[in-house]
């Protein structure tokens, strides 16, 4: 989901190697972007959202193809999501729209965790 691209502002090695962030053997600046849905928010915040349904339905009639609309791609979001916020509901009826046993764990932000910086696992002080 991570695409580590290394960037030069500078032609320049000895100016571009002033950058406190530089990275000699691989050239450039870590510029770390996202290749998912949702792009580089997703990546860096770890933010779900779930799309309005009218996007959903754009793409459908911009495509031709139903299996895009709304009512269709909530139930794949259901099949993917772990909600670890809304009770689970009991019974055959889910009111909530909201999926309980799949791998992408949803949950309240922590507005503290919001603040740490994107590190690089490779590049450590």
């Amino acid at each position: 989901m991570r695409w580590d691209y290394f960037v030069r502002q500078y032609t320049d090695e000895a100016r571009q190697s002033r950058n406190s962030k530089y990275v000699p053997d691989r050239g450039g600046v870590l510029y770390p972007r996202a290749g998912t849905l949702g792009g580089c928010t997703v990546h860096n915040l770890m933010i779900t959202i779930y799309p309005n349904n009218s996007d959903w339905d754009a793409i459908a009639d911009i495509t031709g193809d139903p299996s895009w609309k709304a009512e269709n791609m909530r139930k794949y979001f259901e099949r993917l999501e772990q909600c670890r916020y809304v009770e689970r509901p009991i019974g055959p009826d889910n009111p909530t729209r909201h999926g309980f046993d799949g791998w992408l764990t949803t949950e309240v932000t922590d507005p503290a965790r919001s603040r740490l910086l994107y590190r690089h696992p490779d590049l450590h002080d």
